[in-house]
């Protein structure tokens, strides 16, 4: 359990709001690692890894977001009770149920060479909760791809590169909407990047 921070949007107010929900959030999941030499197929220093994790985060609206969508007559109260109930509960912020990546790592000790090319996934994640006549809205899934690169000269000096982001995909940000059935249907709100980022240090 932990407290969360909330960030919610009022679109008719052009309100952008944190709060603090008062309520505890449940989180669990796992995580699997695999790595793999390829030195056996003739790719001696070579390394492949794949890392998963699942995350299921779980926490109670606010009282006021419930209501709201009541009293905007997206919820009826008399006839929409499974419905209301459904919607008492929501994901925990900021927090993707998945991530993955994939590398394909050389590591030479002999020459003191190390690099890495990095594959990454991202599964959507909720940037905001919804009040009044909003909705949650969320970041897409994604990939994006990391490359590093490290060189060691003598005993003290190591020369290391970073690439971040390289590919950087054009992510979606989308409304979490509900038609009259009250399923779940995705309004486009917007695309944009993260940008890249390289750093240098020796």
């Amino acid at each position: 359990h932990y407290s969360s921070m909330s960030y919610s949007q009022n679109l008719s107010a052009g309100l952008y709001t944190w709060y603090n929900n008062p309520s505890d959030a449940d989180i669990n999941g796992f995580e699997i690692e695999l790595t793999k030499a390829l030195s056996k197929f003739g790719l001696d220093n070579f390394i492949i890894s794949l890392n998963y994790t699942r995350i299921n985060g779980e926490i109670a609206r606010m009282p006021i977001e419930v209501a709201a969508k009541i009293k905007t007559g997206m919820l009826d109260i008399d006839a929409d009770s499974e419905n209301i109930a459904a919607y008492s509960t929501r994901r925990i912020m900021q927090q993707p149920e998945e991530l993955a990546n994939f590398d394909i790592t050389y590591d030479n000790s002999d020459i003191g060479l190390r690099t890495s090319l990095i594959f990454n996934y991202t599964s959507d994640i909720l940037r905001g909760t919804s009040l009044g006549d909003s909705f949650d809205y969320y970041d897409d899934s994604f990939e994006s791809i990391d490359f590093v690169f490290s060189k060691t000269f003598g005993d003290n000096l190591t020369l290391k590169l970073a690439a971040k982001n390289i590919t950087n995909p054009l992510i979606s940000t989308f409304y979490k909407a509900y038609d009259d059935d009250f399923n779940a249907v995705k309004i486009t709100k917007e695309d944009y990047r993260k940008g890249r980022s390289f750093s240098l240090s020796l």
